[in-house]
């Protein structure tokens, strides 16, 4: 609704929890929870060259309620950074905005109702008048009982697959408005995903939404029958083949059959790709065959990297940053603080008891850092550099909310950046900077003293107001009430951390070469060290005793010393006893966002990879200790593979998804030990920032150690030039347990090994893979071209990259031959923006093929597609579609109360349900598979239910000549309901024809349609008092031409253009016939001439 003042909103929400959000308006962002997003153009007609969205004034509303009850209208402003970058009002509510919220009665909705001035929304304001225009679009956000977010979208023009994930840049699908001349406007109908339409009314100022037919029976459509005996109930993939015993059609998915005969219906159509049908199949013979399960499920095993109760978002689950490595920690005496640099996934700053039990997690914003903390009077001092803003923020020390500086409506603090060191006493807040130490007033955030220290470093208060700050990484300073700076301590090498006992002990932590914690009394006598002198091996089996990296040390009430060592291979808090040194405990994790690098060993279920590091998982617990540590060079994909004789490798890519990058193939000799063996390396024109090749590959260089030294030499190692095609790595390693590798247009088989064990490959000799006539479109954002199966004997080519409808394809390797396709739509990460919701045997968003493996018969080896959308997808090497792993559902998931072995894990994510970036799988030798998952912890899981698959007996199919025509028209009525309806308005405007359709109609986006690029159709609409206008600009390589005899048969002879119109409101709108007062225009050329036929 509008007047001359503002723009009205009001919204009815129907959810179980209402009013619920997880954050605080301190700090949290509203769309993270209950709140409604508006995207608005006030003047779709008026150009602001600041705007980054194609120079329109585009405004997006943030309006929400926090937990604490508070609520804000947040108005944002996307501009260049030319311009400033985006502007933002916090609260439009200082400007005149109004917002009200008012739960339902039976507790399951509330009413938000919103005024917004237009003056907020556009700059200078806008008079709305009526018929003019306005653009607009609307995210309606949901907090899930389990925690997660439901973000629903809506509004969009006519004609447009939204992007249903970026939505709030894609502003050229939001829907377009007319403002009304008068008010109480009929509600539109509700169109859903699959684009079936509700009618809608009002019922006491209320829509009501008239559901007949929202659940329609399941009918299969088609001639060729097939009677199918199910022995149990379960779940049924079924594929029909050609003679040449090509799969055609996968008719089953996993969909669900009671025990008992079932007839089904073939249509002689191939695969149905989400709304677009297949083609129409040649007559001739055919057979099926079909496989059936009871349900296979997920069980949890265990969990590595990650110190949280669960490797989940839970009370006392989760652990810890991402995007960062442990740097802080500091303690109020309560508890203890963590601090890690960055975090997305994860939480950047962990409250735990004094035994590390987590008490909560905290992160600012979508992206946060704690790289410094202080702790005092039930208040917590944060330090986020993350995002290139550099903060101290405020939080409750007993729940970890928002506690806003006195005066001030944030709880945020700007400072200068590079902070060197945070503490808190008696009200005053001590900020380490290059300039020497500030004093702040720590409930107003003024500064109230400054104190001149070189280099200063970290620091902490002693327990008679005494600050003992580093200076130089040489010394520790004694800083006096009046400024007076002494040294205590001098001589240091390399001093990063510095803690203070209660009795007045100062701890040192070095960095190299010693890396080891200092100890010396308040005098700076030398006492004694903690921690092995040296330090903890960076490579090889795991040695507790030591330490590396040490940033941040604390003492807490018991004695303990806690440390944070700021590495990443593994991350990690230590504990020791500051009066002995002896090693107490620690905890690792979080891992890499999207847990990015696991890998299951075949040989041992309960030995994962990871972080650089082994694990081992304990089988009664499921908590993992970390083994040893063998790669620090990246590790951000990791894959298992044997030799014949036995031989256990792990090959790790050293980077992602941006170029090339090196792999690396590790021998495990034991337990936490490995030796380097081989490495590839892609050879290019180009490199990116991180030094990996991009662009066309030239080639690669492949060394393989020959003397066991772990080190090349210039005889160990090849060069091969040419381009293999693609790479050996990308969003997943395509390497198949024998250790061949795929990714690019070769099978890059093992050849031989040298004497100490290295594998050695030949790119030159390998074997040319068949591949599809698109190949070189096939993969692009780090998925490669495809992986070969785990008997080498098929290939699966991924499909093509942001495109709503493509395909796996399957190939026998020897042959060439094409041995099935299976729908892929949406493709990866921004095709999968545009996906539709979850159904059975829909493949969305696929990032890549995730692994292979062989599975006792009647399986075979399978293929695991990894995807954006919160669930896997298994195929089998036959072409049956085996089972669709975790829930994608956020409605349906539900997580273990308890993470323990044997922990069912079907109704959970691959991690949070979207950016579950890693994955791996492992067959064991018992035919045993298992995958990894997770999102900031690896996660083991087990599949469960494989042995209950069996096969039934198929049988032959005919399709004749004459079952053709029927094909054809059941394709045609499913192409016609895959087409959304188009609606256009026609204008009043009286028409000049000029030929130019779009300047006569005034109409720059007109009804577009076509069924190639070749002949794409443009139509326009128009009416005056005595006249309607229609207009249509046609492409056509042989143009108008029509053969009927009769022109009232020319819509059926050839060219023509067509206008239909239906003068009877109360017809069925779904009506297959015509009814009285449905009319029909078609002109055409007959004899030459153009005729018009009504």
């Amino acid at each position: 609704m509008y007047d001359a003042d503002n723009l009205y909103v009001l919204t009815r929400w129907l959810d179980e929890t209402p009013m619920s959000h997880p954050g605080l308006v301190a700090g949290d962002y509203g769309w993270n929870g209950d709140s409604l997003q508006l995207r608005i153009i006030a003047d779709p007609d008026r150009k602001d060259p600041r705007s980054k969205m194609g120079e329109l004034p585009v405004c997006w509303v943030t309006a929400w309620r926090d937990r604490q009850g508070k609520d804000v209208i947040d108005l944002a402003f996307p501009r260049k950074k030319e311009a400033g970058g985006d502007f933002n009002i916090k609260d439009a509510k200082t400007l005149g905005a109004r917002q009200a919220f008012a739960p339902n009665a039976d507790g399951k909705g509330y009413v938000q109702e919103i005024a917004l001035p237009w003056k907020t929304l556009i700059d200078g304001g806008i008079v709305p008048k009526a018929g003019g225009k306005i653009v607009f679009s609307v995210e309606a956000n949901f907090n899930t009982s389990a925690g997660f977010r439901i973000t629903l979208k809506d509004i969009f023009r006519p004609g447009t697959v939204p992007d249903r994930v970026f939505a709030f840049q894609a502003f050229g699908c939001w829907g377009i408005g007319t403002f009304a001349p008068t008010g109480k406007v009929e509600p539109q109908k509700l169109q859903l995903a699959d684009r079936r339409e509700f009618a809608v009314a009002m019922r006491d100022g209320r829509p009501e939404i008239d559901w007949t037919g929202l659940f329609e029976a399941k009918k299969m459509e088609g001639f060729a029958k097939i009677a199918l005996d199910m022995p149990e109930d379960g779940y049924v993939s079924l594929n029909i083949k050609n003679t040449e015993g090509r799969v055609v059609r996968q008719l089953l998915t996993a969909d669900f059959l009671t025990r008992g005969t079932h007839e089904l219906l073939w249509d002689g159509l191939t695969n149905k790709s989400h709304l677009k049908p297949g083609e129409v199949v040649e007559p001739g013979s055919y057979t099926w065959d079909a496989i059936h399960h009871r349900g296979l499920g997920l069980r949890m095993v265990g969990w590595a990297d990650n110190a949280g109760k669960t490797p989940f978002d839970s009370p006392g689950g989760n652990w810890g940053g991402d995007h960062g490595d442990p740097c802080a920690v500091t303690t109020d005496g309560q508890a203890m603080y963590l601090g890690w640099s960055g975090s997305e996934a994860g939480q950047a700053l962990v409250c735990t008891d004094l035994e590390g039990i987590v008490k909560w997690r905290h992160k600012r914003g979508g992206f946060g850092g704690a790289s410094h903390i202080a702790a005092a009077d039930g208040i917590v001092y944060v330090n986020d550099n993350q995002l290139n803003e550099s903060v101290i923020y405020r939080l409750d020390a007993k729940t970890g909310d928002y506690s806003s500086w006195k005066g001030k409506d944030t709880a945020s603090l700007p400072i200068e950046p590079g902070l060197a060191g945070l503490d808190v006493v008696a009200g005053k807040l001590y900020l380490a900077t290059k300039d020497g130490v500030r004093v702040l007033d720590a409930s107003t955030g003024d500064e109230v003293a400054k104190i001149a220290v070189q280099d200063a470093g970290d620091l902490e208060v002693g327990p008679h107001g005494a600050v003992f700050v580093i200076s130089g990484s040489t010394s520790v300073l004694r800083l006096a009430a009046d400024g007076t700076a002494t040294p205590v301590v001098d001589g240091l090498k390399a001093a990063k951390a510095v803690a203070i006992g209660d009795d007045g002990t100062i701890y040192v932590a070095v960095g190299d070469p010693d890396n080891v914690v200092k100890v010396f009394d308040p005098t700076g006598k030398p006492l004694r060290t903690i921690g092995k002198q040296g330090g903890r091996p960076l490579l090889g089996p795991w040695d507790n005793t030591g330490m590396r990296f040490a940033s941040g040390l604390r003492l807490d009430p018991k004695g303990v010393l806690w440390a944070a060592e700021l590495d990443h291979w593994p991350k990690r808090f230590s504990c020791w006893n500051s009066q002995d040194g002896a090693f107490v405990r620690e905890f690792f994790g979080a891992t890499a966002y999207g847990a990015l690098g696991g890998a299951i060993s075949p040989v041992d279920p309960l030995t994962l990879v990871g972080s650089g590091c082994e694990w081992r998982l304990d089988e009664e617990t499921g908590r993992a200790s970390c083994v040893g540590v063998f790669c620090r060079e990246g590790m951000s994909n990791s894959r298992f593979g044997r030799s014949r004789d036995g031989r256990l490798y792990v090959a790790v890519a050293t980077g992602w998804i941006h170029g090339a990058p090196p792999v690396l193939i590790y021998e495990r000799l034991a337990a936490g030990r490995y030796k380097l063996r081989t490495r590839f390396e892609a050879l290019a024109e180009k490199k990116n920032s991180e030094g990996f090749p991009v662009g066309n590959l030239t080639g690669m260089k492949i060394w393989s150690d020959a003397n066991d030294d772990e080190r090349e030499q210039p005889e160990e190692s090849r060069e091969y030039p040419g381009d293999p095609g693609g790479w050996i790595t990308g969003w997943y390693m395509p390497m198949t347990p024998d250790l061949t590798f795929y990714g690019t247009l070769l099978q890059l088989a093992v050849t031989g090994y040298t004497p100490c064990g290295a594998p050695q490959y030949d790119p030159s000799t390998a074997r040319k893979l068949p591949v599809p006539s698109d190949v070189a479109t096939r993969g692009s954002m780090g998925a490669q071209r495809g992986c070969g199966s785990a008997n080498g004997t098929t290939m699966l080519f991924n499909g093509q990259y942001g495109v709503p409808h493509s395909d796996f394809a399957c190939y026998d390797i020897t042959s060439g031959r094409l041995l099935w396709s299976y729908p892929n739509t949406y493709v990866g990460v921004h095709g999968g923006h545009h996906a539709p919701p979850a159904s059975v045997g829909l493949i969305r968003g696929a990032y890549d093929i995730l692994g292979t493996g062989t599975l006792p018969d009647p399986i075979g080896d399978i293929f695991v597609i990894g995807t954006d959308k919160g669930e896997w997808h298994v195929l089998t090497a036959s072409g049956h579609y085996l089972t669709r792993l975790f829930e994608a559902d956020p409605l349906k998931i539900r997580w273990p109360q308890s993470a323990v072995p044997g922990a069912i894990m079907d109704n959970v994510p691959p991690g949070m349900g979207a950016e579950d970036f890693g994955g791996s799988i492992a067959v064991t030798d018992k035919g045993e598979l298992y995958v990894q998952a997770g999102k900031t912890a690896y996660i083991a899981m087990k599949v469960v239910g494989l042995d209950t698959v069996k096969r039934l007996p198929g049988g032959p199919l005919t399709v004749t000549q004459g079952d053709l025509a029927t094909a054809r028209q059941l394709r045609d009525r499913m192409l016609q309901q895959s087409v959304a309806t188009p609606t256009a308005t026609a204008r009043k405007k009286s028409i000049a024809f000029t030929g130019d359709l779009r300047k006569d109609f005034d109409d720059q986006q007109p009804l577009a349609f076509q069924k190639t690029a070749a002949d794409r159709v443009e139509a326009a609409i128009a009416y005056d008092d005595t006249h309607l206008y229609l207009g249509w600009t046609v492409n056509d390589a042989t143009p108008w031409i029509n053969g009927a005899g009769d022109p009232a048969e020319m819509f059926g002879g050839g060219d023509t253009v067509d206008f239909q119109l239906g003068l009877d409101p109360k017809a069925d709108r779904k009506r297959s016939k015509p009814v009285l007062g449905d009319l029909r225009l078609s002109i055409g050329s007959h004899g030459g001439k153009p005729v018009a036929v009504l």
